[in-house]
């Protein structure tokens, strides 16, 4: 049901989203029809199906869509998060020459506690040294990103079982600097069991 919701959300931002790939990570047998059975149900041309067959996890899931990917910017959605209208529209808008990455505004939406916390964001542009000092993008689901940067910061690194996209975003940001929009465009869900942001697993 979460996958739905995403894979929706990717297609209403319009016209703009030239592509949607889907990587499928799932690594229980049993489970080999569940996602193209919900792509097929979608039946947009614009969603391609993926399986990811090298390393589990959201890094090498991550790396697959991103060496398939066919369009010069690339955004990230995890399949329990949901873009909001008019995400992409408003990345675009934003991002200069200078600029690598481009992150957002978001609703922290935290199902244990049944919480909604708007976060939306500060206007300013961050340098490489500035994420050294510790800033990060909550989600990758809030990141649009130049494909051509990805391929050359060396893309995600499959070795680490969490904060890969920290890693990531500091390699991207050797070749120029990160920004902002503002205001929520992403909904980041937070909910029990596992998650990649709190995962120790190696």
């Amino acid at each position: 049901a979460s996958l739905r919701m995403a894979v929706r959300s990717a297609l209403l931002q319009g016209p703009e989203v030239r592509e949607v790939l889907v990587v499928d990570d799932n690594r229980l047998p049993g489970n080999e029809a569940e996602v193209p059975a919900v792509l097929a149900a979608i039946g947009d041309p614009r969603v391609r199906y993926l399986r990811n067959r090298g390393c589990p996890g959201g890094a090498a899931a991550r790396n697959v869509a991103l060496l398939q990917a066919t369009a010069p910017f690339v955004a990230f959605l995890d399949d329990d998060d949901q873009w909001l209208p008019g995400k992409i529209d408003a990345q675009l808008a934003a991002m200069t020459p200078d600029l690598v990455g481009i992150d957002c505004g978001y609703i922290d939406r935290d199902d244990a506690w049944g919480l909604l916390l708007e976060v939306p964001g500060e206007h300013r542009v961050r340098t490489q040294s500035e994420l050294l000092a510790g800033y990060c993008p909550t989600s990758s689901s809030l990141v649009m990103l130049r494909r051509e940067i990805a391929l050359k910061a060396g893309l995600f690194d499959e070795r680490l079982p969490s904060f890969e996209d920290y890693d990531f975003w500091l390699r991207c940001a050797a070749f120029g600097a990160f920004s902002t929009v503002l205001g929520p465009r992403c909904v980041y869900v937070q909910h029990p069991g596992h998650r990649l942001s709190s995962s120790l697993d190696l």
